[in-house]
Order: structure tokens, then sequence, then C-alpha cells
């Protein structure tokens, strides 16, 4: 009976990665399905349909010695409710954020309920990701190519290209797929009678579409990733000749890209621009200088309230403020866009010290920075938590999630 629990929780996860492209709201009832079969079990010990409880995964999240990382990732919810008290006025932004926040409470106890899955399973997920992201790039092709001249101009105001989801979420899933695809060639994945030069080709098409894509984010978290993975391997095998073809390759390849992709010339004469308008004091409506404004706003408001911050429930009304007061000609006040400084800003030195024991311990828990996938994983999000608040938004929580507690699940066997 447990083989048709690990089944039935390998489909889910396969539906909830098509979700985390194609519906919010689906999404959210995937996971809804993952509870459900973390916190209940169908049948009893004769094999018989029987509707119960399941009290394993609430007895195993406090066995610190083999699940600690489950535990610690609870803190992402808890050190919002520590802010509480801070709150003054409306309580709906906070309880938003506690809202939005709920996964990190109940999906790793949930995940402590489903069975352990198996080297095959494993990589039958990556597989599904690896080409279900191939698909979708391939539907964006297509639509820049059947209407390039107007993506293009898109791209000169600033805009990015179409994606079926939001473009930064697409990207950094399209980098994920792509390690996932050099995991897959390296360990010679056996799964669906797939040769395996096949995975390779695979990551080498995602190579190249995520630079017509051309969004920085996803771009910058690949870059680190093969740059960690590959100094990580020339290391630990002393092929250091890998670590020089490496830098080589992508320090090269930006400037490649910007004189043979369109597209990429198109973003990185923007970003530039936007840039110069900033410098010059004149980046309210524009893209870049918003982000870098958002930061310093953010990091202003850490300094001013060092030990607690501002609290979670205060922090945009707040920052509408000093926009008001500060940048007038700014058209929208926005929240840090960055994870860290958003934290910083909201928590404080006390929370951000829980936030990053919730980010780091599933990190060096039994040596998982050892494995290469696990590492690219954290590279990928590290560079995304810097640039973007990655897990303030039900898309971000979920990509974040997904892998992390499907490798910690695989990882506890």
């Amino acid at each position: 009976m447990l083989r048709i629990k690990t089944q039935l929780a390998l489909y889910v996860l396969c539906l909830w990665i098509v979700m985390l492209v194609y519906s919010k709201f689906v999404l959210a009832n995937t996971m809804i399905l993952i509870l459900f079969l973390g916190y209940f079990n169908y049948y009893n010990n004769e094999g018989k349909f029987a509707f119960t409880f399941n009290k394993e995964p609430f007895k195993n999240i406090f066995d610190f010695k083999k699940n600690l990382p489950f535990a610690v990732i609870t803190l992402f919810f808890f050190v919002y409710v520590f802010s509480f008290w801070q709150n003054q006025g409306d309580l709906s932004y906070y309880l938003e954020r506690l809202r939005i926040k709920l996964p990190f409470l109940a999906l790793p106890i949930a995940f402590l309920g489903i069975p352990k899955f198996s080297k095959r399973q494993f990589y039958s997920l990556l597989i599904f990701l690896l080409f279900f992201v191939i698909l979708n790039s391939i539907g964006v092709l297509t639509n820049y190519w059947l209407n390039y001249e107007e993506v293009q101009q898109l791209m000169h105001a600033g805009k990015s290209m179409p994606t079926p989801c939001d473009h930064i979420r697409f990207s950094i899933l399209v980098a994920f797929a792509i390690l996932a695809g050099l995991y897959l060639y390296i360990k010679d994945a056996n799964c669906w009678s797939i040769p395996k030069i096949v995975f390779l080709i695979a990551s080498f098409v995602l190579f190249i579409f995520i630079h017509i894509l051309s969004v920085r984010t996803g771009i910058l978290c690949l870059y680190f990733a093969l740059a960690v993975c590959a100094t990580s391997y020339a290391l630990s095998t002393k092929r250091y000749i890998i670590l020089l073809c490496t830098v080589v390759v992508l320090a090269s390849l930006p400037f490649a890209a910007y004189y043979t992709v369109p597209s990429f010339k198109q973003k990185m004469d923007y970003m530039t621009w936007d840039h110069q308008q900033f410098a010059a004091g004149k980046g309210g409506v524009y893209s870049n200088s918003g982000r870098i404004t958002s930061m310093q706003v953010g990091w202003d408001q850490f300094v001013e309230n060092p030990i607690f911050g501002i609290g979670v429930g205060n922090l945009e009304r707040e920052t509408k403020k000093i926009y008001a007061n500060k940048y007038p000609s700014y058209s929208k006040a926005l929240v840090p866009h960055s994870q860290f400084i958003f934290t910083l800003a909201a928590t404080g030195i006390f929370g951000f010290i829980f936030f990053m024991i919730a980010f780091l311990v599933p990190f060096f828990f039994n040596g998982a920075y050892k494995d290469l996938f696990f590492l690219g994983f954290y590279a990928i999000f590290t560079v995304a938590f810097l640039i973007e608040h990655s897990i303030e938004n039900a898309v971000g929580i979920g990509t974040f999630l997904l892998f992390l507690l499907v490798m910690l699940r695989r990882r506890n066997i």
C-alpha cells in the first residue's frame, strides 16, 4: 500500500510542477492534496481501505537527529508570527504575509508522512521537469518568432518576453531544469529508456533558450550555480581543467550573446540606459531603478530598526510613507526587492538569524551540500534571495519548497 501512496505523491508533485506555470489556484489545491497524502492513511495493515489520521509525521518532526531540516523550515513561518506584537493599525498586510507563508508550516510535516522516494522515482520527477520546461520554452520561442517585432518593442521598453507565467519565476524554473538535465546526464539516469545524451542535449537547448529569454535573474542564478557546482566538482575530483573551462565559457558567453542574440542585446542596452537614468535621478518609472531604490529603502528601514525591524505588518505602509516623502516621482512604492533585505527590514537581526537558520540548516545537515544538485539548488536561490523577494508569493514558495522538500525526503533514506 505504501507503493500506491508513493505513486500518488509522485503524480501530485508532477501536477505541482505544471501549476507553478499555469495556475496559482490549482497550485494551492495541489499543496492541499499533498497535505492529505501526508496527514492521512488510506489502508490498514491488512491492505483494506481505512481512512485514518497519520500520526507518524507529527512524531517524526521532533526526531531532530534525523529530520532536523524539516523542523527548521517551519521557522520561515514562525519568524513572521513573532512579529505580531509590532503590528500597528490595519492587520490585513500582516495576515496576508502569514497566509502566504502557511506552506512552510504545513508542508514539511506532510512530507514526513509520504513514503520516501526511490532513486528512480526522484530521477523520473526531474525528467518530467526537464521536458515540461522544454515544451513551454518551445511555446515561448514560437510566440517570439511569430511576433518578433512586437516582442522586440516590448523589450526595448523594458518589458519582458511573454511567458506562460511571471517571467522571473519562469526563468528560475528554466535555470533549475538545466541543472536537472546536467545532473541526470552525470548520474547516467536510466529511466524511461532515455539515452543519457538526450539529457545533455535538452540542457544545452535550454541554455540557449535562457539567453534568448533574457531574464537577468534566471541567467545570474544559472551562471552562479554552474560556477559553484563546477568549482565543487573540480576540487573533489581534482579535474581543474573543468573549472578553468567553466570560467572561460561563463565569462565569454554574455559577450557572444550580446552580439548574436537580438533579445539579449535589447535587454542589456535597456539595462545600461536604465542605470544611467537612475544615476541622473530619473529612475522612478523604470524597472531596474525601482528595484535598487526598494533595496535602499529597505536597508534604511533596517538601519533605523536593527534589532526587531519595523514589523512585518507595518512594512508596506511605512515603505509608502518613505516613497511619498523621498521619492514622490516614483509611480509605485516597492517593498524591498531582496528576500534578505525584506527580512532584515521587517524583522531585524533577531528575525534574520532565524531566517538564516531555516535557510542554511538543510544545506549543511548531514553534508547535503556535497551533493551537486543540492548545491546547485542552493546557489540558484541564494542569488534569487539577493535580488528578488522570492518567497513572498505563492509561486516562489511553491518552487522553493517543492524541490527542497523532495530532495530532503530523498536524502533522509
